[in-house]
């Protein structure tokens, strides 16, 4: 296990494929608030965007996007 459950997984998907991510489309809200508390995620005037810290986690649980993988 990585240590992210399937809420973290989607939601981290929904960042790799959206700039950003006004609050109400974010798939898993508890997911939300722990990547915004541990910096996989900014959160500025109702809109979550990934970080460099969440860019780099999705590399290290290899998330398919189009044809490359993060």
């Amino acid at each position: 296990s990585n240590g992210y459950n399937n809420g973290d997984i989607d939601f981290l998907k929904q960042l790799l494929t959206s700039k950003s991510i006004e609050d109400g489309d974010v798939v898993c809200k508890s997911s939300k608030y722990y990547f915004i508390e541990n910096g996989y995620a900014s959160y500025n005037n109702g809109y979550t965007s990934i970080t460099t810290k969440g860019l780099n986690a999705a590399k290290e649980v290899r998330i398919p996007r189009g044809k490359k993988t993060y």
